[in-house]
């Protein structure tokens, strides 16, 4: 909401034309493909009406294990016509960890307001989750000391103090 007098900025863009998250938050969404998991499959689905991805994009595939890429490879979409779907072979073996699919679409050709090889879209699909078991720890509780101007919480080997005044711990 706007007050008389003052100046809203409640665009995807700022008035000097630089991105906001919200804007790259959009391109995500209208991303030309996508993809979802089925019998061991990737299924890659293109969203786009009158285009067909071969033509217009490169789609890189890359195996997440525990958060790190560890490779990737590139998907042949010929075949992959507009409003059509496609399977593929996933085509990495699946090691142990938290395990996930990194789709990523970019353009082939610069066009207004796209560079070349600029990245379109995004989909991240999780194959298997890591099941860690933490040990069981009984640690000491820690203690807590309130003065007037700081805030103190110690414990066997840390000590912690917040300064009332400055609002930064010390």
């Amino acid at each position: 909401m706007c007050i008389r007098d003052s100046f809203c900025v409640d665009g995807i863009v700022t008035p000097d034309r630089r991105i906001k998250t919200g804007a790259l938050e959009i391109k995500n969404v209208y991303r030309p493909l996508r993809a979802r998991l089925e019998n061991n499959k990737l299924v890659v689905k293109n969203t786009m009406e009158f285009t067909n991805a071969y033509d217009e994009y490169t789609a890189k595939l890359t195996l997440q294990v525990n958060g790190c890429a560890k490779e990737s490879v590139e998907l042949d979409l010929s075949g992959l016509n507009a409003k059509s779907e496609k399977q593929f072979d996933i085509p990495f073996n699946i090691p142990d960890g938290k395990v996930d699919l990194l789709l990523e679409t970019f353009n082939k050709e610069a066009k207004p307001l796209l560079a070349k090889g600029e990245r379109l879209g995004v989909c991240q699909l999780n194959v298997k989750e890591c099941i860690c078991e933490l040990p069981d720890v009984n640690l000491p509780a820690p203690k807590f000391s309130d003065e007037r101007f700081s805030t103190k919480i110690y414990g066997d080997s840390f000590e912690i103090i917040y300064n009332k005044r400055s609002a930064c711990f010390d």
